[in-house]
């Protein structure tokens, strides 16, 4: 998902005339680069684009912090994209997503999708649960807190929220006192 997202931000932006190459570094830009580039000359939507650095955080947790993504939350996520690919198609270059693939084409899940609000809860108390005394399960809580954070903040930041999690000495703090909840 990511990568497809990565090369249509890219094609929409050729053909809107920005640059998608680094001349100085001699490879494309990078996936940030290109979705903040995408906001200013591709109609990307603030929403969008945290939609899309969540997707983009996943992937980075799948590779490098070896964290599967629960099955609600990628059903969440690959319908999201979906939706916002065909509306960029059709907001940018006038061409519709379901002009290339049959309407029955959706995310499909084994487990039936639930409330973003209900799935953020559920990710942070199971880190408050790995947390409590005795567990000593510390590392796997950790893992466990940067993906619930990255799928809360992408989704749905909100501008004060940093300050908000400034006032938490760290995000244990937050998450054994039940609120961290609080900044989304």
């Amino acid at each position: 998902m990511q990568h497809a997202t990565e090369m249509l931000l890219k094609a929409i932006l050729v053909q809107k005339g920005a640059m998608v190459f680094d001349p100085t570094k001699q490879t494309s830009i990078g996936f940030e680069k290109c979705v903040n580039l995408a906001i200013q000359h591709a109609k990307l939507t603030v929403e969008e684009a945290g939609l899309l650095r969540a997707v983009d955080a996943f992937r980075d947790a799948e590779q490098h912090w070896l964290i599967t993504v629960p099955e609600d939350v990628l059903y969440l996520h690959a319908r999201g994209v979906i939706t916002t690919f065909h509306d960029l198609l059709k907001r940018t270059l006038d061409d519709a997503l379901s002009d290339h693939l049959p309407g029955r084409i959706l995310p499909v899940s084994t487990k039936p999708p639930i409330s973003f609000d209900l799935l953020v809860d559920r990710e942070f108390n199971q880190v408050r649960e790995l947390l409590q005394p005795g567990r000593r399960q510390r590392d796997e809580a950790a893992v466990m807190a940067r993906f619930a954070e990255n799928v809360a903040i992408n989704a749905v930041w909100r501008v004060s929220a940093p300050r908000r999690l400034a006032a938490f000495p760290s995000p244990w703090t937050g998450i054994r006192r039940g609120e961290l909840r609080k900044c989304f």
